[in-house]
């Protein structure tokens, strides 16, 4: 059986390296977390990730701030 190679799309590149970072996302995150009070209330938005991490698999679940809006991706289940 032969394996055939073809070229990956932009959502396959992203999920084999964890997604796409800047370095401005660091200071954005803490804007976010300051004008919202210091603190996040989040809720879960039930998508998730599996991302490599070393050498495993390890799934990541997204929630959301319910006053400002902010995304994150934590390992932490709901």
């Amino acid at each position: 059986m032969m394996n055939q190679i073809r070229e990956m799309n932009s959502a396959e590149m992203e999920r084999t390296v964890g997604g796409v970072t800047h370095p401005v996302d660091g200071l954005v995150d803490l804007y976010d977390w300051v004008t919202c009070g210091f603190h996040h209330n989040y809720r879960y938005t039930g998508k998730t990730q599996n991302r490599l991490d070393f050498l495993w698999h390890v799934t990541f679940y997204q929630r959301i701030c319910k006053d400002c809006g902010h995304v994150d991706w934590t390992r932490s289940a709901p």
